[in-house]
């Protein structure tokens, strides 16, 4: 053994001495190593009375001939308990304070874990929510690219618009002009084919009173009819086709449907409108090339209108198969040779067919009609 062992046991004997302390015994007065500090003040102050002063226990054992000792024995058996009695209480004790004490440790640890994991979750909505910011914040900045590239469009595009109803206003009111002139052109030529055929009544008239004979062989007889208040004869012009009522010419050089329309009118007539199918299969066979017939529907898509005034839906439609279709904007008929009906772009160079309704030459009576023939 040390000298410094030597020394602490020499010190101790020397305290054992001075505070009159019993050798420590191991397990007397303590309580069990579960929970040592958690005992009552009370009984803290006797286990340290057992400890600190043993020779005043045994000096209060019990005397025959002393009763007041007896007494005071009596009192500390009292006052200690029975020392088994007393064990067990302490032991009782300690065993539900170290059961209260893992209840509250268990339900802090469960709590402890609870918390964790919401302190986990609350950490990962909250990555998960740093990472949709990040997105959104990504897609906030497409979006405003986007935005103004869009603005940078519809800005353009109402420059677009502007220009273009600038310039469809100055057409329309150059077409309107233009329209007005050829409106005051066509109203001077109706003035003028209206005196001409005034001017050929009156001819006639006077042909009539002065019997004239006109030769068999004249145009003006090729195409007559009896009636019963004498005879009418249907005519043409020179180099036009009579057929039923009317007189057709067909043009030879191409123009767009605009430009035909009003070739034909200055010819004092207009583009063809086909009424029935006999008209059509003539037609079939004069025309050799595809030509403009007076059918359109410019105004309105689908609404098809004939040039002088004739409803659509009291004519026949033949129409080529699977026509019209209105494909590229086609909005003008042309008539295709030995064949049907075809809607094409108003624009395209075609020949035309001209119609105007065939003079009458009205003889008087079937009588003079023999004499007013020639030989």
């Amino acid at each position: 053994m040390s000298t410094m062992d030597n020394q602490e046991m020499m010190d101790l004997s020397w305290k054992q001495k001075r505070f009159r302390m019993a050798p420590w015994t191991p397990g007397v007065g303590i309580c069990p190593p579960s929970s040592p500090s958690l005992f009552g003040s009370r009984d803290r102050r006797i286990s340290s009375n057992m400890l600190i002063y043993p020779d005043r226990a045994r000096e209060r054992t019990p005397h025959p001939d002393n009763p007041a000792t007896e007494t005071t024995d009596s009192r500390l058996s009292l006052r200690f308990g029975g020392g088994t009695l007393v064990r067990r209480l302490l032991l009782a004790g300690c065993l539900v304070l170290t059961m209260v004490l893992v209840a509250v440790g268990t339900v802090l640890l469960t709590l402890h874990l609870q918390d964790n994991s919401y302190l986990d979750t609350i950490y990962r909505e909250r990555d998960a929510l740093s990472l949709n910011l990040s997105h959104n914040m990504a897609a906030m900045k497409n979006l405003s690219e986007d935005t103004q590239i869009l603005s940078n469009n519809l800005s353009l595009l109402l420059d677009s618009v502007f220009s273009i109803k600038e310039e469809t206003i100055a057409g329309l009111v150059q077409n309107q002009t233009e329209i007005l002139q050829e409106m005051m052109k066509q109203g001077l030529l109706y003035q003028m084919e209206l005196q001409q055929y005034i001017h050929l009544q009156k001819s006639m008239e006077n042909i009539s009173r002065s019997y004239l004979r006109i030769p068999q062989d004249s145009p003006l007889l090729e195409n007559c009819q009896r009636i019963d208040q004498g005879t009418i004869c249907q005519f043409c012009s020179a180099g036009w086709h009579f057929f039923g009522l009317s007189c057709y010419l067909l043009s030879a050089q191409t123009r767009n449907w605009q430009q035909s329309l009003h070739w034909c009118r200055e010819q004092g007539a207009h583009l063809v409108v086909i009424n029935n199918q006999e008209e059509q299969d003539f037609l079939k066979r004069t025309v050799e090339m595809p030509s403009w017939i007076g059918l359109s529907d410019r105004d309105m898509e689908g609404q098809w209108k004939w040039v002088d005034g004739t409803p659509y839906d009291l004519t026949p439609k033949l129409w080529f198969q699977k026509q019209p279709d209105n494909l590229g904007n086609e909005d003008c008929a042309v008539l295709l040779p030995g064949s049907m009906w075809n809607d094409d772009k108003c624009r395209k160079l075609y020949s035309s067919v001209c119609e105007y309704k065939a003079g009458e030459l009205h003889l008087p009576v079937e009588g003079l009609q023999d004499e007013l023939l020639g030989p």
